[in-house]
């Protein structure tokens, strides 16, 4: 890369400097561009060769596009070197040179096309955000001058507007592409999209340049093409071992900070130009004040949208750390608080609970015999019957495992008849990817007295209920009583 960016400095300095004179200044910057845009479409051509799918087809259209774009290169060179004239304008060239941007584009978005799922309103605040900073840039340089400057001739002011306007759309789906594409491309796409931009700049410095009675060392950005197409050559040759594996330090689905910075690159530039001219006094055009109205706009939407989105995603967080992953229900921490907040009530108004301890009759054998994924969907149907045997007031909770806790109040239920409901509501058989599943719960009952007790205290007892009626022959309900202490050791001899 530095050695494509130092030949490409040594190349302007020439354009610039016009050592043997401006003829073979212009020679050598004409051949220069028309050789690498040759480079970059075998380049491209081989890497969709390399490639599968839509990224072939990607690469494909890259290579038709910089094909194009030479085809125009080598016809300018015919004229301006061979011939000694300048092209016919609009002319042939032009339409190699605007056949590159539906190309570019199009490829672009093949490589965007099936990558990270930011959400469409994102995409569209970021494509407009892109393209209000990137109008704001284009018509205070290139696009104003072109559009004062217009001949009255309807087809050359149209191809002298499609140029500027064409740049805009390709460095906005260049730089928009990287963060909304797989994982697996997004090296690739960074060099793409750095060229890609390249060339935007270079092309609108030059119909910029077109404007002043004469270029002088100012050509010299002309090399801004050969040092995008070289880019583009080294995006393709790295195309094939950037599809094979990851090449972020960000996993998938995650963005680096450079994508996230990506789409406000051109912003910050934007502004100080919007700004910048109402500070000394000169005069905004109106299509730089309304591009840069709208871009202000579509910022600040874009961060109330974040805020709406970190919003949501710490709710999501909140609501998996308390929550069961695999069956939705509350997990051990969040049924303790719930156990310990009835016990408060207890010990404050005498409000009564129950705790229920249960574990799913031989789930290793099923487990092992179907599988996990099998064992895994054992267990959400099982929570959905537990769930439809209790209120909205009651807490279903899985501890772990196979094993599931439920917090019933004893003013609303009768513990005992809840259990009981329960290990039928069991006797239905599962079915499980074409199987026919049995399987039943041993259930152990804790209910509170007037005696003050721990928390964790209630649910060792059901615990200990719940390997009483195991050992009783599983499929049962058993209520605590002191007895059952002496009668079960708790964690020796356990069986599912």
């Amino acid at each position: 890369m530095l050695g494509i960016v130092a030949l490409c400095a040594v190349l302007a300095g020439y354009i610039a400097w016009q050592p043997q004179g401006v003829f073979v200044a212009n020679t050598v910057d004409d051949i220069a561009e028309a050789v690498t845009a040759l480079l970059a479409a075998v380049a491209s051509a081989l890497a969709a060769r390399r490639s599968g799918g839509s990224v072939a087809k990607a690469w494909a259209l890259l290579a038709a596009g910089t094909g194009a774009w030479a085809v125009g290169q080598v016809l300018t060179c015919w004229y301006e070197i061979g011939r000694d004239v300048d092209p016919p304008y609009p002319g042939l060239c032009d339409i190699g040179f605007l056949t590159f941007a539906p190309c570019a584009i199009a490829a672009l978005w093949l490589f965007a096309r099936g990558g990270n799922a930011l959400g469409w309103q994102r995409a569209v605040l970021d494509g407009l955000i892109l393209v209000g900073s990137l109008v704001v840039l284009t018509w205070t340089t290139a696009l104003g001058a072109v559009w004062q400057s217009r001949s009255g001739s309807t087809l050359a002011d149209s191809v002298s507007i499609a140029y500027p306007a064409t740049d805009v759309a390709i460095a906005a789906t260049a730089l928009l592409s990287v963060p909304y594409a797989s994982w697996r491309y997004r090296s690739t796409l960074r060099l793409l999209a750095l060229a890609l931009v390249g060339m935007a700049v270079s092309d609108s410095a030059f119909n910029w340049l077109m404007t002043l009675p004469e270029f002088g060392r100012w050509q010299a950005l002309d090399a801004g093409w050969p040092l995008a197409f070289l880019i583009m050559a080294l995006a393709a040759r790295t195309a094939g071992s950037s599809a094979r594996g990851p090449r972020d330090r960000a996993r998938p689905g995650q963005q680096s900070w450079f994508d996230l910075a990506l789409p406000y690159v051109p912003v910050l530039p934007a502004l100080a130009v919007w700004f910048g001219k109402a500070l000394v006094g000169h005069r905004v055009d109106a299509a730089a004040f309304i591009a840069g109205g709208l871009t202000l706009l579509c910022v600040l939407a874009r961060q109330f949208l974040v805020l709406a989105e970190n919003r949501r995603l710490v709710a999501a967080v909140a609501h998996q750390a308390l929550h069961d992953s695999l069956t939705g229900l509350a997990n051990r921490a969040l049924f303790l608080d719930r156990l310990a907040h009835a016990n408060t009530l207890r010990e404050r108004s005498g409000q009564t609970f129950g705790v229920l301890f249960m574990d799913v009759d031989n789930f290793k054998e099923i487990n092992d015999g179907l599988g996990h994924p099998a064992g895994d969907e054992l267990l959400v149907l099982v929570a959905e019957r537990l769930c439809s045997c209790v209120g909205p007031a009651d807490t279903v909770a899985r501890l772990g495992g196979d094993e599931f806790a439920v917090l019933l109040e004893v003013s609303v239920h009768d513990p005992a008849a809840i259990a009981a409901e329960m290990r039928r509501a069991m006797e239905e058989p599962f079915t499980i990817n074409g199987h026919s599943v049995r399987s039943s719960l041993s259930i152990g009952l804790a209910v509170a007295d007037d005696v003050d007790l721990e928390t964790s205290e209630y649910l060792r007892r059901a615990d200990v209920a719940m390997y009483a009626a195991k050992a009783a022959g599983k499929n049962a309900v058993r209520t605590y009583a002191p007895n059952l202490d002496d009668a079960v050791t708790v964690g020796a001899g356990r069986r599912r």
